[in-house]
């Protein structure tokens, strides 16, 4: 199931669906990376359309990921027009909702 959340968030994240992303986070979700530390769904998604709205385009490639019980830690790849990023997400879940999202830029 994890598997199957994993990439629904990186489907939505490069189709910028704002509307997927929030129906796969929880409540209490906590964004932590290299820029921000937000916590709550409400923020989250106001630093995902952030990104959205700066950005024509984003792709997404995971080249690697480890999923077990409730955390999986996933290394993609992120090109953001003409901007690329390799980074480590390290991802917690509760059920079926994303917890916490640690984003580390490689």
């Amino acid at each position: 199931m994890n598997n199957t959340i994993i990439q629904q968030y990186f489907d939505a994240f490069t189709k910028k669906d704002l509307e997927v992303i929030q129906s796969l986070l929880a409540d209490d979700v906590a964004l932590l990376d290299w820029n921000v530390q937000v916590y709550g769904k409400a923020d989250v998604i106001k630093v995902f359309a952030n990104i959205f709205n700066s950005f024509n385009t984003i792709e997404v490639d995971i080249i690697n990921s480890i999923i077990e019980d409730n955390q999986a830690a996933v290394q993609i790849n992120i090109q953001l027009d003409d901007i690329s990023l390799k980074v480590i997400d390290v991802i917690s879940f509760t059920g079926t909702s994303i917890t916490k999202i640690d984003a580390y830029k490689q």
